[in-house]
């Protein structure tokens, strides 16, 4: 009974018109500049490093309470 409805909501497609109207009204401004992305950088290459040398110590080191000890960590 129902089911038409429902694949006419599920394929039902938009205007082109009106996606055109959506990508002409931006909101947003631009507010990064140089040092904020460098900075963004910076912080994204650290995290990440700290990730892979948890992973690389819990390889090698680890034992059976390997789970508990990144709750603790994380606590």
């Amino acid at each position: 009974m129902a089911q038409p409805a429902f694949w006419r909501t599920l394929f039902r497609t938009k205007p082109i018109e009106a996606y055109q109207k959506e990508s002409q009204q931006s909101g947003l401004k631009r507010a990064l500049g140089r040092w904020s992305l460098v900075s963004l950088g910076i912080g994204a290459i650290i995290g990440g490093g700290i990730f892979t040398l948890t992973g690389v110590a819990a390889k090698n080191y680890a034992g059976p309470a390997l789970a508990l000890s990144f709750v603790i960590a994380g606590v």
